[in-house]
């Protein structure tokens, strides 16, 4: 789901699985949550994308127009992106994320990871993931809705629905 210019794009891996024997509840739900390792992996790959189109001068490393504005959608992806994560901190802006100063970089680095201990996860979350259950649709949307507004999404991996597939709700 896209939102509108100047907002992050969600892109949390969905699937959908039908419901087996073990599943009593009519609705499952599994989210698997990036480790610490892959939340920092995330981080280096988002800043990387963000500030390569900032801070070099591609005109002279010869990257065509074509590459340049590739480019430039990474690094805007990379900063809605951090944004969602981060907003509320009031020292991230993109001239932050862009100071070309020695050592800036890696201030930066450090700064993000102690943002994302910051994150408030559900207290339920347990070795990077979440199982819940639900009894209705709307309940079911409230607690993915955790996940899916506010700064977690960008550290969510795959949120999986485990329900009745249509041809077997009327056997339930």
């Amino acid at each position: 789901m896209q939102a509108g210019l100047g907002r992050a794009c969600t892109s949390v891996v969905t699937e959908y699985r039908n419901r087996k024997q073990e599943h009593t509840a009519k609705y499952t739900v599994e989210v698997d949550c990036m480790t610490e390792e892959e939340i920092d992996e995330q981080l280096r790959e988002l800043l990387w994308s963000y500030r390569q189109f900032y801070l070099y001068d591609l005109d002279d490393k010869g990257v065509s127009a074509d590459e340049q504005k590739h480019l430039q959608e990474q690094s805007k992806l990379a900063w809605d992106t951090l944004h969602a994560a981060f907003s509320s901190k009031g020292i991230l802006t993109e001239e932050y994320l862009q100071d070309p100063s020695d050592g800036a970089e890696e201030k930066i680095k450090v700064q993000l990871k102690t943002w994302t201990k910051e994150l408030q996860w559900p207290v339920e979350i347990e070795k990077g993931g979440w199982l819940g259950t639900a009894d209705s649709a709307e309940d079911c949307n409230i607690q993915t809705q955790r996940f899916l507004s506010g700064n977690l999404w960008p550290f969510v991996k795959v949120i999986r629905y485990i329900v009745s597939s249509p041809s077997r709700v009327s056997s339930d």
